[in-house]
């Protein structure tokens, strides 16, 4: 499951970004429009994305969103690729998973592989084509080699499909069918809806009240494809979430329900990849603990405390785990070179680093995911 991150490292936007960059378009093409000057938190990304939707109009901010991250040439996204692309995707997952809008993951599966061409971009909310759904959620299950996968599967939709974009408050709230979180403040909205439907301060302010009344009681509708296909996902696969920093309140409300159902709580069912800065180490030590309780999700950390290469010991870890993946599967006759497991990480790698190597080995988890994920 590939995050934000993983386009930042190829020169895409990151969330704040993003916004800025919508909101200056707002503010030239929007009378009334005024831009925030102060950073915007994460919990706000959501609903300051739908007020600059709101002030353009629909089709201007897909017009706005296109030109942040469409590029008209495979090879302008390749140009930005570094190899912690193509290495990350070349490992032996049994398919991709992206929340992010661009086709990075495509290309560098098709230069990771030597494809023809790139898989299908496959979206789920609104898919332009729904024929494409069925099969690349069937070929999750399927055993076949790697270099075949033929889909990416884009959970929040593609820049090149405008119908199949998540990307503010009321599209989150219209793909998943609920609010992000449920609170106990709820004097703000008439009763009807309140108790059908617990709404966040934040939703109360962008929502009118028909919106909300249209929304209200959601449990009692049938499950959107989204929630359905990504609850099913965490249910029955293993999950490595990569760029991912596990504050999307979206996907945390899916993995509390599906742990909540499938009792894992405690256990590591799915996996990320996590920085870790030594000015709030123990905070993050201690979200890490209730990711595992939580929500089943096993936190490996790699110590991010250098500018501008935050992420370099990431890099040097996927491109450890891939040497040794291809160690594994390269031909008696021309083995891949393998670092020696006895020898220290490599310079600047933390404990948090080294002991994620020592559980790759301990557990084979390359072996599995090789053989079963």
């Amino acid at each position: 499951m590939l995050g934000a991150g993983f386009s930042i490292a190829a020169q895409f936007d990151s969330w704040p970004r993003l916004l800025r960059e919508l909101a200056k378009r707002a503010t030239a093409l929007a009378p009334g429009f005024v831009a925030r000057e102060e950073p915007i938190p994460p919990a706000d990304f959501l609903a300051y994305a739908q007020e600059i939707s709101d002030s353009l109009g629909p089709d201007e901010f897909n017009r706005a969103l296109h030109q942040r991250l469409y590029l008209s040439r495979e090879s302008d996204v390749r140009d930005r690729l570094i190899p912690f692309h193509r290495q990350l995707v070349g490992l032996p997952f049994q398919g991709i998973l992206t929340t992010n809008y661009d086709i990075v993951a495509e290309v560098a599966y098709k230069d990771a592989h030597g494809g023809a061409s790139i898989p299908k971009s496959v979206t789920i909310w609104h898919p332009p084509d729904t024929s494409q759904v069925a099969p690349s959620i069937r070929a999750l299950s399927e055993r076949r080699p790697h270099s075949a996968l033929e889909h990416v599967i884009h959970l929040h939709g593609v820049v090149t499909q405008p119908s199949s974009i998540v990307l503010t408050e009321r599209s989150y709230l219209d793909a998943y069918g609920f609010p992000s979180n449920i609170s106990d403040n709820t004097d703000l909205v008439p009763p009807d809806i309140a108790t059908a439907l617990a709404l966040e301060p934040h939703l109360r302010r962008t929502l009118t009240i028909a919106e909300l009344r249209a929304r209200a009681n959601w449990s009692q509708r049938a499950p959107r494809p989204l929630y359905m296909l990504t609850a099913g996902l965490m249910a029955t696969r293993r999950l490595i979430f990569v760029g991912f920093s596990m504050d999307d309140p979206y996907l945390a409300r899916v993995l509390r329900d599906v742990s909540s159902a499938t009792w894992t709580f405690g256990t590591s069912a799915h996996y990320a990849l996590l920085p870790i800065y030594a000015q709030n180490a123990s905070a993050q030590l201690d979200r890490a603990k209730q990711l595992k309780s939580e929500y089943g999700v096993e936190t490996i950390f790699y110590r991010a405390d250098g500018q501008p290469e935050a992420h370099d010991e990431l890099y040097r870890l996927v491109d450890r785990i891939s040497r040794e993946v291809q160690s594994k599967t390269s031909p008696p006759s021309s083995p891949a070179p393998s670092p020696d497991s006895s020898a220290p990480p490599a310079t600047g790698a933390s404990q948090s680093t080294s002991d994620w190597v020592a559980k790759t080995n301990k557990f084979a988890l390359t072996r599995r995911v090789r053989h079963e994920d």
